[in-house]
């Protein structure tokens, strides 16, 4: 029972600073509670690795994700 309630915490946490980082630095904003927190997700996401736009594609069955959203707002 115990390590259910421990799971549950800790899965509460991870999807609550998923829900902060989506919600302020992803967009570039800081969080206005905690600023550490903020500034601590921003240094993790600048140290993530990155694939450079030529990899973002699908070994060359069809286009980038961000051109076929782009088609499809544009209509």
């Amino acid at each position: 029972m115990v390590y259910i309630v421990i799971s549950m915490v800790v899965i509460l946490l991870v999807a609550g600073a998923v829900v902060v980082y989506a919600a302020y630095p992803h967009r570039g904003r800081k969080v206005p509670a905690v600023p550490w927190l903020g500034e601590a997700m921003g240094r993790a996401a600048d140290a993530a690795p990155v694939l450079p736009e030529e990899e973002h594609r699908d070994h060359g069955h069809g286009p980038l994700l961000s051109e076929s959203l782009r088609r499809d707002t544009n209509r």
